[in-house]
């Protein structure tokens, strides 16, 4: 990232907090503001100041967030809605080198290497098809393709082992090293959402899913993806509207209400 970039995506973070701030702290309380008060004069929950003047965000804990006008346009919000779609499903293994042998030219090396790949993955890929398999240190990936899918231990582990085969050219490969596959496997009918829709936070995998005029984060279970979408198996349906831009924005909102000294209602 140049320094601009740097400079434009801080002022884009400042301006946010300021909308929070502002909009979300723009007056005192009274005793008779609206607001429950516990004993002795602490609050009996959290509560927030709402965005009435000036746009900026609401926050109520269990509700999710209010994004006004002014907030929205700072962060670059949009929207998706969960549909069935047909995808080209990819996904990614760690595969480990167990063999390099000359290929049919008796010149140029080609790897084998073994990913243990879920049950439910192995389904949707085919024999042949090419496999894209990134070597430590470099940055290009080479072309190979999938030999063999042994589904001797799916029944005790509800894994399928995937043979992948990489002609190597010049590139310098041992046994025992690891190697990124990424796989595509066969168009099928799924949940799909944008994968920008997508926050992958230290304590799960959420989307921000609209609830009334409110963003709820809400924890999803995704399985593989394409190009743009990526497969929902749980916690959003289709039809419901999820945050597809502005997504990480969000979530630092969300954390100025609540870790950052902000109030939520």
């Amino acid at each position: 990232m140049n320094r601009i970039k740097v400079i434009t995506v801080w002022i884009s973070v400042v301006s946010l907090f300021l909308l929070v701030a502002v909009s979300g702290c723009s007056g005192g309380h009274s005793e008779d503001d609206g607001h429950g008060h516990g004993a002795g004069g602490g609050h009996g929950h959290a509560h927030g100041h709402g965005a009435e003047e000036g746009g900026g965000a609401e926050f109520a804990e269990g509700k999710g967030l209010i994004i006004h006008e002014e907030a929205s346009k700072v962060i670059g919000l949009k929207t998706a809605e969960v549909t069935e779609d047909q995808l080209a499903l990819s996904f990614s293994a760690v595969a480990q080198v167990f063999q390099i042998k000359k290929m049919a030219d008796g010149v140029t090396n080609k790897a084998l290497a073994s990913a243990m790949i879920s049950s439910s993955d192995a389904e949707t890929l085919e024999l042949g098809k090419n496999v894209k398999t990134f070597v430590p240190g470099r940055k290009e990936p080479l072309s190979g393709h999938l030999t063999h899918l042994d589904s001797g231990t799916r029944e005790a582990i509800e894994r399928v082992e995937a043979i992948v085969e990489v002609p190597l050219n010049d590139v310098q490969v041992r046994i025992g090293t690891f190697l990124k596959v990424e796989f595509a496997g066969k168009n099928r009918n799924v949940f799909a959402m944008p994968r920008s829709a997508l926050l992958k936070a230290a304590t799960g995998t959420f989307a921000y899913v609209k609830n009334g005029d409110r963003f709820l984060r809400t924890e999803v279970e995704v399985g593989a993806s394409g190009e743009t979408m990526i497969e929902v198996l749980g916690g959003v349906y289709p039809g419901d509207v999820v945050a597809s831009e502005g997504v990480e924005d969000l979530w630092l909102i969300e954390l100025r209400f609540t870790k950052g000294g902000g109030h939520s209602h």
